[in-house]
């Protein structure tokens, strides 16, 4: 188990900071933890691992003061949680047959800036993002001879994309501050993968071949939801 821990009070400013801005605020945290060890001995094995960040910071954003005519800078919340686990098991079957399985996630959900055409964007020219990602493996080995083994993989992938903006509303760009909301989101990208493989080793004196083929089954969409709000 381990955890780590940064705060703005822990740490210092970089020396090209503007010190006429405020501080910004900053916090990490991170825990993790793994897990292993045999179910059976020599016979089949268990391993985890788990890991968590928290992270509390912002971005530099500006805004504009009407009677003054001047923009004035601040500092926007910009979160981020992120989680990842990965899971494996091994079975020993026989002294021929060998099972392995795998599994692993992540996701991430951030709030930041969008892509800026000015030196400076808004508190409403931030974006939110989620990213979910999940894969599974399933792999089967057998030893046909001392000489030859063969290999059978299967596996699924799936993931997620998802960016949109904080607000709604048109984006107002002026010249030393771009405000409202980005044209650029609503984003959306999904892939879902399924993939099969099976490879045949052979030992020919100082020689090893391999044969074998794959075959991947991709179903993927992209939506790009661009200029809906002007």
């Amino acid at each position: 188990f381990s955890f780590f821990e940064r705060d703005r009070k822990l740490q210092g400013l970089p020396a090209t900071f503007d010190r006429r801005n405020p501080d910004p605020p900053f916090s990490r945290q991170q825990y993790a933890a793994t897990l292993g060890g045999p179910l059976k001995k020599d016979r089949a094995w268990l391993f985890g691992a788990l890991e968590y960040r928290k992270q509390d910071g912002a971005v530099l954003v500006g805004q504009r003061d009407v009677a003054t005519r001047t923009i004035r800078r601040n500092f926007a919340p910009a979160p981020l949680n992120d989680l990842l686990g990965i899971a494996r098991a091994d079975f020993k079957l026989s002294d021929k047959d060998q099972l392995n399985l795998r599994y692993a996630a992540e996701n991430a959900e951030d709030t930041g800036a969008s892509t800026l055409e000015r030196s400076i964007g808004s508190a409403s020219q931030r974006q939110q993002s989620r990213n979910r990602y999940h894969s599974g493996l399933v792999n089967y080995t057998r030893v046909l001879s001392p000489t030859a083994a063969n290999s059978f993989s299967f596996s699924v992938n799936n993931y997620l994309n998802r960016t949109q903006p904080v607000t709604t509303g048109p984006q107002l760009t002026f010249p030393s501050l771009q405000d409202g909301a980005s044209f650029r989101v609503p984003q959306r990208t999904e892939m879902n993968r399924l993939q099969f493989s099976d490879t045949l080793s052979l030992i020919r004196g100082a020689h090893t071949l391999k044969f074998g083929g794959e075959v991947q089954r991709i179903d993927a969409g992209f939506f790009l939801g661009v200029f809906q709000q002007g």
